[in-house]
């Protein structure tokens, strides 16, 4: 009897059927190929946090370089991207960090 773990393709078959299948230049196909080819042999776990990370911060930055103040960021990436209030300020935090960081340095380049 085969075990649940046999039926089906394991998830760098199902990954590497569904880069095939979504429209695209091949090339850049190639190069993701390349990519995983390079990390043979290596364990990855990536929490969807990681993924999301450098989105949200991105609309962060935006929403605070638009004029928004963090209270108004926060709550507007609330209503448009639907978060909870603490992930909202979580985001709009590091988002706030990382420009002060990026502004000391950049004043100590002076």
């Amino acid at each position: 009897m085969p075990k649940p773990d046999d039926v089906g393709p394991n998830a760098l078959q199902w990954f590497l059927s569904e880069l095939d299948r979504r429209p695209g230049c091949d090339r850049t196909k190639d190069m993701v190929r390349d990519l995983l080819r390079g990390m043979a042999g290596q364990r990855l776990f990536i929490t969807r946090r990681e993924l999301l990370q450098p989105e949200r911060l991105r609309a962060a930055r935006a929403l605070l370089d638009a004029g928004f103040t963090p209270t108004e960021a926060r709550r507007e990436m609330v209503a448009r991207c639907g978060f909870s209030r603490d992930t909202a300020e979580r985001v709009v935090g590091t988002a706030l960090r990382e420009r002060a960081v990026q502004g000391a340095v950049s004043r100590g380049n002076r």
